[in-house]
């Protein structure tokens, strides 16, 4: 069964279904190559995913508050729905997240991400609340039940959900989803167990994989046809062992500038050491042997 079926926010306008945390493109200088990054969001919304910008993985915490809204506002105009899109609030300063906030929520992006202990972004939750556009998303890696439970019954729907990137089935039973007057969303980040979270009542996935395999991704999540599901799953298994036996982010950033001509992909701003081309030809080797596609995403002339 299609999970727009099965979840009831699907409808909503809240997020849902697989989300990728969107890597980004740098030019030389360091500064964002934006028309490679609008670039990459068109494709992946185009391969049936949502986008998580601002994330860990897209490597974008150094950057001002003004080069984010910047990218934003790239993303947005070039067509990309709203409702496709979430964003992570900047955790250094609460002043910066609420104005952040404040331009995203006008622009009429409504999933919104926040990290950190959960007491401690209780008065930002408090502004953004009273927002009743705002979705609003708590990351981890692991949650206090009890705080969240004391979150959900003094802001109720001012929570949508959780990005809950350590989830196991016994976190997952053990969180105080009852307490949301609407059902709390659970996003999870291990796409190698994507259908079984989903039966457990997850909402989805936000995993990096979703960079490089955004359709079988989709297509594990949502294929109502039970067959293409579970192939579509088995696809994205093979790719993660592939992709995962390297540093994940380095062999994503290498296969996209060999696939786009794009070296802005190979720039990152953290210290990761180069794929060597023994193992990018190895990578790319064992990618082509298993049909890896990334259909209409352009390859520079």
């Amino acid at each position: 069964m299609s999970t727009a079926h099965r979840q009831p926010w699907a409808a909503s306008g809240r997020p849902w279904g697989v989300l990728a945390p969107v890597l980004t493109p740098f030019e030389v200088s360091g500064a964002v190559d934006l028309p490679a990054f609008v670039e990459h969001c068109r494709w992946l919304v185009s391969q049936g995913v949502g986008l998580a910008l601002f994330t860990a993985e897209s490597e974008t915490a150094h950057l001002s508050l003004a080069a984010r809204t910047s990218m934003l506002d790239a993303v947005l105009a070039a067509g990309i729905a709203a409702d496709r899109v979430t964003a992570q609030l900047p955790g250094d300063r609460r002043d910066s997240a609420l104005s952040f906030a404040r331009h995203a929520l006008d622009a009429g992006v409504n999933g919104l991400m926040l990290s950190g202990p959960l007491e401690d972004t209780h008065l930002l939750i408090e502004h953004l609340a009273k927002n009743r556009h705002a979705a609003l998303y708590l990351c981890g890696h692991a949650f206090d039940t009890a705080a969240l439970a004391r979150l959900l019954d003094r802001h109720g729907t001012g929570i949508a959900g959780i990005w809950h990137q350590d989830a196991d089935r016994h976190s997952l039973a053990a969180l105080p989803s009852k307490r949301h007057p609407l059902g709390l969303q659970v996003f999870t980040s291990d796409e190698s167990r994507l259908a079984q979270d989903l039966a457990r009542g997850a909402a989805g996935c936000i995993t990096p994989l979703a960079n490089v395999c955004p359709a079988w991704l989709a297509r594990a999540c949502a294929d109502e046809d039970e067959h293409r599901q579970a192939t579509a799953q088995a696809c994205v298994l093979r790719a993660a062992r592939a992709f995962r036996a390297q540093a994940l982010r380095v062999s994503m950033r290498h296969v996209l500038a060999q696939w786009t001509e794009r070296p802005g992909w190979q720039r990152s701003p953290t210290s990761t050491l180069p794929l060597a081309e023994s193992e990018l030809t190895r990578l790319m080797t064992e990618l082509l042997m298993m049909r890896f596609d990334m259909p209409g995403l352009r390859v520079a002339a």
